[in-house]
C-alpha cells in the first residue's frame, strides 16, 4: 500500500512473506522486499530472484534462475542453463555454459567455470580453482577444497576435511571422510571412500573400491578386483584380485551405487541413497532404508526399522520387516511378507487363486495385497 508495484505476468516471484512482480526492466518495489536488483536482464524464462541481499550483474540467456541468498552476487552469467543458488556467502565470477548448477554454500566461492557439466555444491567452506569439463560434481564439504580437476567422470565429495589435488579420469568418486584425502588418483575404476581417518597415496586402476574404514589407509593398490573392508583399525599394502563384496558395519553406509554385482548389506547404522542396477541385493538392518532404488534386480529386506519411499520394477522382494511399510510399489513382482509384532515367524506368501482365512498361511492372487502388522498396503 505505500509503494507502486510494476506488473507483468511473465515474472512473478514470491520469497517467504515477499511477494511482488517486477518489469521489463527488472525494478522491483514492494514494502516487504528491501533488497535492490540491478541490471536485471531476461530471456524467453521466468526468473525467480528470492533474495535477502543484494543482485548485480544478472544476465540469463534462455534459461531459468532462482536465486535464495543472503550474501551478494556478483557477475552472474548463464547460458542454456538452469541455475540455482542458495548462498549465505559471496559468489564471484560464476561462469557456467550449457550445465545445472545447484550452489548451497556458507562461505566464498571464486573462479567457478564449467562446460558441459552438472554441479551440485553444498559447501561450508571456501572453493578455490574448480575447473570441471564434461562431468558431474557434487561436493558436501565442510572444510576446504583445492585444485579440484576432473575429466569426463562423476565425482560426489561428502567430506569434512581437505581435499587436495584429486585428479580422476573416467571413473566415478564418491567420497565420504571426516579425515584428510591427499593426493588421489583413480583411472577407469569406480572408487567409494567412507572413511573417518585418513587417505594417502591411494591408487586403483579398473577395479571397484569401497572403503569404510575408522582407521588409516595407505598406500591402497587394487587391480581388477571388488573389495569388501570391514575394518576398526588401520590398513596397510592392502592388495586383493578378484573378489566378491560384502558389508558387515556396526556404522552408517552412504552414498552406495551397485552396477551388476552382487552386495550384502548387515548394518546396524541407517542406510542412505542406496541405487542399484543389475544386481543383487540383502539388506539386514536395524535402522532406516530411505530412498531405495532398485532396476531389474531382486531386492530381499529384513529390517527392524521403517522402510521409506521403496520402488521396484521387474523385480522379486521379499520383506522381513517389524516396523513400518510406506509407499510400496511394485511392477510385476512378487512379495513374499514373513513377520509381525505377535508371530515372527508367520509366513504370509501371495502366490495361489485360494486364501485361508487362518494367519499361519495365506494364499492370494491379487496383485498387490499385502498386509503386514497392522499395516495395510
Amino acid at each position: 500500500q505505500t509503494a507502486p508495484v510494476r506488473v507483468l505476468s511473465k515474472c512473478l516471484l514470491t520469497c517467504l512473506d515477499v511477494s511482488w512482480q517486477s518489469g521489463g526492466d527488472g525494478h522491483c518495489e514492494s514494502p516487504f522486499f528491501r533488497c535492490d536488483v540491478h541490471n536485471l536482464q531476461e530471456g524467453r524464462d521466468g526468473l525467480c530472484l528470492c533474495i535477502r541481499g543484494y543482485v548485480h550483474n544478472i544476465q540469463v540467456g534462455r534459461s531459468r534462475v532462482c536465486l535464495c541468498i543472503r550474501g551478494d552476487v556478483h557477475n552472474i552469467q548463464v547460458r542454456r542453463s538452469r541455475i540455482c543458488l542458495c548462498l549465505t556467502g559471496d559468489v564471484h565470477n560464476l561462469q557456467v555454459g550449457r550445465c545445472r548448477v545447484c550452489l548451497c554454500f556458507t562461505g566464498d566461492v571464486h573462479n567457478l567455470q564449467v562446460g558441459r557439466s552438472l554441479i551440485c555444491l553444498c559447501v561450508s567452506g571456501d572453493v578455490l580453482n574448480l575447473q570441471v569439463g564434461r562431468c558431474w560434481v557434487c561436493l558436501c564439504v565442510s572444510g576446504d577444497v583445492l585444485n579440484l580437476q576432473v575429466g569426463r567422470c562423476r565425482v560426489c565429495l561428502c567430506v569434512r576435511g581437505d581435499v587436495l589435488n584429486l585428479q580422476v579420469g573416467i571413473c566415478w568418486v564418491c567420497l565420504c571422510v571426516s579425515g584428510d584425502v591427499l593426493n588421489l588418483q583413480v583411472g577407469r575404476c569406480r572408487v567409494c571412500l567412507c572413511l573417518t581417518g585418513d587417505v594417502h597415496n591411494l591408487q586403483v586402476g579398473r577395479c571397484r573400491v569401497c572403503l569404510c574404514f575408522t582407521g588409516d589407509v595407505h598406500n591402497l593398490q587394487v587391480g581388477r578386483s571388488l573389495i569388501c573392508l570391514c575394518v576398526s583399525g588401520d590398513v596397510l599394502n592392502l592388495q586383493v584380485g578378484r573378489c566378491w563384496v560384502c558389508l558387515c558395519v556396526s556404522g552408517d553406509v552412504l552414498n552406495l551405487q551397485v552396477g551388476r554385482c552382487r552386495v550384502c548389506l548387515c548394518v546396524r547404522g541407517d542406510v542412505l541413497n542406496l541405487q542399484v542396477g543389475i544386481c543383487w541385493v540383502c539388506l539386514c538392518v536395524s535402522g532406516d532404508v530411505l530412498n531405495l532404488q532398485v532396476g531389474r534386480c531382486r531386492v530381499c529386506l529384513c529390517l527392524t526399522g521403517d522402510v521409506h519411499n521403496l520402488q521396484v520394477e521387474r523385480s522379486l522382494i521379499c520383506l522381513c520387516v517389524r516396523g513400518d511399510v510406506y509407499n510400496l510399489e511394485v511392477g510385476r513382482s512378487r512379495v513374499c511378507v514373513m513377520g509381525d509384532n505377535n508371530n515372527p515367524d508367520e509366513l504370509y506368501y501371495y502366490k495361489e487363486p485360494r486364501c485361508h482365512q487362518n494367519r499361519h498361511l495365506s494364499e492370494c492372487s491379487l496383485s498387490v495385497l499385502l498386509t503386514c502388522l497392522d499395516v495395510s498396503w
